[in-house]
């Protein structure tokens, strides 16, 4: 009895402390961390806004994935909290499949308690409020989505996101606007 109480307890503080049982970030960014001076350099501030609002990041990481050219991070407008860290590059139509099912293997390893949705294109592994995107998109050459056939180019993708934060980003937008316009 002694020996079944040793393995449940060591069984449930190894899926406690397990890596991949939680989504951190990748890149060396991380989702919910803020954007700051003190973890990010000078030329991480060089921004966009986007549709919602929320603010878009370019970065250079210190470990670059070949396929992708851009990396960004997305944070909420006021808080400045990472949402969402994204990777992506144009990539020879014929090789995006073959990257993107290297990157599925890597993440089922690294992450084997996800759950796996795909869905076309695109395959999406997530733990809890988390959840990591990858895929290829097949474009003509007007840059407009085709069906792989008739595609001249492709994109390959990585999407990082926490789900809370990237609803938050409206929350945030609406806390800015002064209401006694309405």
């Amino acid at each position: 009895m002694k020996h079944i109480y040793i393995f449940v307890c060591l069984f449930l503080l190894n899926g406690v402390v397990s890596a991949d049982n939680v989504i951190v970030g990748a890149f060396g960014q991380k989702l919910g961390m803020p954007i700051n001076a003190t973890d990010h350099p000078v030329d991480f501030f060089h921004t966009i806004e986007d549709e919602r609002g929320a603010w878009v990041h370019n970065f250079i990481p210190t470990s670059i994935y070949h396929p992708f050219m851009t990396y960004q991070v997305h944070s909420t407008p006021v808080t400045k909290l990472i949402f969402m860290i994204r990777a992506f590059g144009s990539i020879d139509k014929k090789k995006c499949a073959i990257e993107r099912d290297i990157i599925k293997t890597v993440l089922k390893d690294k992450y084997s308690k996800a759950y796996e949705n795909v869905i076309g294109q695109k395959t999406m592994y997530g733990i809890g409020a988390r959840f990591i995107d990858v895929g290829c998109k097949y474009l003509n050459s007007n840059d407009d989505e085709v069906e792989y056939f008739s595609a001249t180019d492709s994109i390959l993708s990585i999407d990082y996101v926490d789900i809370p934060l990237h609803n938050a980003v409206v929350d945030e937008k609406a806390s800015q606007v002064d209401k006694s316009n309405f």
